[in-house]
């Protein structure tokens, strides 16, 4: 083999004329051909080898297809990486010879590719060689193989002879319309380079354990290999350079993260799903910045970012490619560990000073952007999605440009970043303006406000700003600004407590450490600060799994910016008490329940529990907003965002619930507030049948034919508010009339 050099192209003839070789042989160690499955993968797999092929073929750029290592024995070479390359190329030949009507002579050198994995395998190869009576006016070659006495019925178990047939119908269909390509074939259009293992220092026991597996290649292998090719065409040193790295240093790299991140089992002992994660990633960035949609294909994606098509940014974007792997070889170098690194800015758990709060979706639990990116992108949205991509960018962004901006500056700059994240719904459409103003503002301090809905959300923006400005002007007091930002329910956005209160902010945590049905008794003695969500109103929650989303909800930049009674309550709070507990919240809401000379709707809901929830904080409150009038329409809502279910009259509810009476709540009052009057809510008295209803000021009790028993207004003052306290009217009559 010292006859040809790793540095000389040859072509699949060139195997047989130039290194003396007379028999290539796939070894039985080998897996069964496998580009002609039938899979969709592999089909696709199929359709862009062959494009490749006849493109070389066709007067268009000839083609290398890199290495195919081997050993040689004798005059026998036998592959031990390159075997679907060699095999398409051995059918190759014969289609082309006989389509072209070339003599066997010619074709002599066929008969010396043979298999030795199964004799079906190898007795196909030898058959199919002699065989020269093809219809290429028929639209299949494997029928007609088929039907020939020689082809044997038990090859129609064997993978490998299948897989060949379904090949030689894929040739047929893409050069069926060919002439005189048998030249350009055996001349050196299509070329490779082999590689003795024993030139590599290398012993065979590492290539078996390699194809010992009995597993099809991986998408990355496939990826891998065209990625190389079209990074080829574009340069040939990046592509000797990206080709190296992925198989030493930046596998090294991606290992711990194998099998999704344990770094153990037998299930998955390669990063290359890891490798394809990433690699999407960066090319994903790449097409946010052009504007252009995410690509889900592999080999789209090479096309689209890393090959000739992408044009003039093709190299950019190799180079891009190679420099966002490398970082993190050089934040390893510096930090010990990728982990390490992400460790000193960022807390899953809890305020820290000169971190950032994040909350990690993905199942590491750990703040390694890195890792989780490798382990979910594309995978699954939810643990790392819009809102993660942007904030790894930013961290890469910052390790490209760390000579330009300072540590300290970094650390202020990624909180607002974080802040800007935390409070937006990103879109993919709009993802090129986000990264935009995330490149400004880590680089230059900056934050803009650009057209509104195309960017992060904007009273947020608003706010940050505000805050940049602020923290230049109080720096003894930034931290604890910071600390309020991290607080769950603030998530970012304090508007709710105010930079005029930031002293506050250890009350602020006081407060909302105590029991949440306290505080939400405690904020509507304050004031009524009832939230408008479209045609629905909120509270606070008090309790249960929904209690941080509710919140978060109250206090963001959509809601807390225009709830005024919401910021009057929390600032009268904060204003009034150095420390709050759950008696001293009680206290204060049963002041004012004792106190209150008018009930309106607040003092309700603040002394009967039963009306306050414990999910949602939802009510739908008919003729709120009516001038001059107050409204006492209102159902406790048990759904975030429909009336249909168990969704309740407010005070028929409370009277049901406080009451010791044989009562029965029989009628879903949404029915009345869908102006059915047939269907007005009703709380019967079962053992009699007579049955309570509620209209506005006014009750009635009816006998279960409708006849009326009586009718109770409730005392209210001008305004419409009332001065007696309903419920307990309520419960009287139905202790009246169910004796």
């Amino acid at each position: 083999m010292s006859e040809t050099s790793i540095s000389e192209a040859i072509s699949f003839k060139g195997i047989y004329t130039k290194c003396g070789i007379r028999t290539i042989e796939i070894p039985i160690i080998q897996r069964d051909y496998a580009q002609g499955r039938e899979t969709e993968k592999v089909k696709r797999i199929r359709d862009r080898f062959l494009d490749v092929l006849y493109e070389a073929l066709t007067g268009r750029k000839p083609v290398t297809l890199d290495f195919i290592y081997g050993d040689k024995d004798g005059d026998k070479m036998i592959p031990l990486d390159g075997q679907q390359r060699l095999t398409t190329l051995f059918l190759l030949h014969w289609y082309l010879g006989r389509h072209e009507g070339v003599g066997d002579k010619e074709m002599e050198f066929l008969k010396g590719f043979t298999y030795e994995t199964r004799i079906s395998s190898r007795d196909f190869c030898r058959e199919i060689v002699k065989y020269n009576k093809i219809d290429f006016d028929k639209d299949t070659i494997s029928d007609q193989l088929r039907d020939e006495s020689w082809f044997q019925l038990e090859w129609g178990s064997d993978p490998t002879v299948q897989s060949m047939l379904v090949m030689l119908d894929s040739i047929h269909k893409k050069f069926r319309e060919t002439r005189d390509l048998w030249e350009k074939l055996i001349g050196g259009r299509i070329t490779f380079y082999f590689l003795p293992i024993k030139d590599m220092g290398l012993t065979d026991q590492l290539y078996i354990k390699m194809n010992s597996r009995g597993k099809p290649l991986t998408d990355f292998e496939h990826f891998k290999a065209e990625l190389e090719l079209k990074v080829k065409e574009v340069d040939e040193k990046l592509a000797g350079e990206l080709s190296t790295k992925i198989d030493t240093v930046w596998t090294n790299l991606l290992w711990p993260y194998r099998n999704s991140g344990t770094g153990i089992g037998n299930e998955d002992e390669v990063t290359d799903d890891e490798f394809l994660r990433y690699i999407h990633y960066i090319g994903d960035i790449i097409g946010y910045k052009e504007s252009r949609g995410v690509i889900r294909d592999d080999f789209e994606l090479i096309d689209e970012c890393f090959s000739n098509k992408a044009g003039a940014k093709a190299k950019e974007n190799i180079q891009l490619l190679i420099q966002w792997f490398d970082l993190w070889m050089k934040v390893k170098q510096v930090y010990g560990s990728i982990k390490a690194f992400f460790e000193s800015y960022i807390s899953v758990k809890e305020h820290q000073e000169g971190k950032i709060l994040v909350e990690i979706q993905g199942e590491s639990h750990i703040p390694d952007l890195f890792h989780e990116c490798c382990c979910w992108y594309g995978r699954n949205g939810q643990k790392f999605g819009l809102k993660e991509t942007l904030l790894l960018y930013a961290f890469i962004y910052y390790l490209e440009n760390k000579e330009e901006i300072e540590e300290r500056q970094f650390r202020r700059r990624l909180r607002v970043v974080n802040n800007l994240i935390r409070n937006t719904v990103p879109r993919a459409e709009d993802m090129s303006v986000y990264l935009n103003l995330i490149d400004k503002i880590i680089k230059e301090g900056r934050v803009e406000q650009v057209e509104k809905g195309r960017a992060f959300q904007d009273e947020q923006t608003r706010e940050e700003m505000d805050k940049l400005k602020w923290t230049e002007e109080h720096p003894n007091e930034a931290e604890a600004l910071f600390k309020l930002e991290d607080h769950k329910y603030l998530n970012g956005y304090i508007s709710v407590v105010g930079l005029e209160n930031v002293s506050l902010c250890d009350r602020f945590f006081s407060l909302f450490s105590c029991d949440l049905d306290s505080i939400n008794r405690a904020l509507l003695a304050k004031a009524d600060y009832f939230e408008v969500d479209t045609w629905r109103y909120q509270i606070g929650t008090s309790g249960g799994r929904t209690a941080t989303t509710v919140w978060r909800t109250l206090f963001g930049p959509i809601r807390a910016r225009t709830n005024e009674g919401l910021k009057k309550a929390v600032w009268e709070l904060l204003r009034g008490n150095e420390t709050f507990s759950k008696e001293i919240l009680n206290e204060i809401a049963d002041k004012f329940v004792e106190e209150a000379e008018e009930m309106p709707v607040r003092y309700y809901i603040a002394k009967y529990k039963s009306m306050r929830s414990e999910t949602f904080g939802k009510y739908f409150w008919r003729d709120h907003n009516e001038k001059g009038k107050a409204s006492y329409k209102v159902i406790k809502m048990s759904t975030e965002t429909r009336l249909g279910g168990r969704n309740w009259d407010l005070f028929l509810n409370a009277i049901y619930e406080n009451n010791s009476a044989n009562l029965y709540l029989d009628d879903y009052s949404y029915y009345e507030y869908c102006h059915n009057e047939d269907k007005r809510a009703r709380l019967t008295i079962n053992d009699n049948g007579f049955y309570l209803t509620l209209e506005d000021d006014v009750y009635e009790v009816r006998e279960k034919d409708g006849n009326l028993l009586e009718s109770r207004k409730i005392q209210q003052n001008e305004q419409g508010i009332d001065i007696e306290d309903r419920v307990e009217v309520g419960i009287k009559l139905v202790e009246k009339y169910s004796k």
